[in-house]
C-alpha cells in the first residue's frame, strides 16, 4: 500500500479502485452529522429551485444530496466518475425524477443551458482538472 492509499480522501479520486465499501460508510457517515445536513440544505436553498426545474448534482455520490434536490425540481440528473457509487444510487434512490449517470464531470453529457441549477458539493478537492469541471457546470447552466 503507497502512502496515498492510506488516506481516505485521496481514495475519493479513483473510488472504483478503492476500497469501496469503506467509501461508501464513510459517505453514509457524514450523511447522518446535523452539521453537514444543515449546510446541504441551505446550500440547495440558495439555488432557488422549484416545481419546474432541472437541476444537475455533479459528483452525487450515493445520491443523498441529488434525492434532496428531487424534493423540490421536477428533474434531478446526478453524475458521478464512479460506476460503483452510481449502481447505489440508483439501488436506493428510484423516484421517476431522479437520473444517475456514469459521467466524467470534465466532460458532462448535457446540452448547452440544460440545468437551472448545477451543484457540487466537496467534490473539486478530488478532479484532476478543476477548472475543466467548473467550465462544464458553468456551459450546462442556463443563465439567469
Amino acid at each position: 500500500m503507497n502512502n496515498e492509499d492510506k488516506y481516505l480522501a485521496s481514495a475519493f479520486r479513483d473510488v472504483d479502485s478503492s476500497h469501496v465499501e469503506k467509501m461508501m460508510i464513510c459517505l453514509d457517515s457524514m450523511q447522518s452529522m446535523p452539521c453537514f445536513l444543515a449546510y446541504k440544505k441551505r446550500t440547495i436553498e440558495l439555488l432557488g429551485i422549484d416545481s419546474n426545474s432541472k437541476c444537475l448534482e455533479v459528483a452525487c455520490g450515493l445520491g443523498d444530496d441529488l434525492a434532496r434536490l428531487g424534493r423540490y425540481c421536477s428533474e434531478a440528473n446526478g453524475v458521478d466518475i464512479s460506476a460503483r457509487l452510481i449502481e447505489e444510487a440508483r439501488r436506493r434512490w428510484t423516484s421517476d425524477n431522479l437520473h444517475f449517470h456514469i459521467c466524467n464531470a470534465e466532460k458532462l453529457e448535457f446540452p448547452d443551458a440544460y440545468f437551472n441549477s448545477v451543484r457540487i458539493d466537496r467534490s473539486l478537492q478530488h478532479v484532476a482538472d478543476c477548472e475543466a469541471v467548473v467550465a462544464e457546470m458553468v456551459r450546462v447552466t442556463t443563465t439567469g
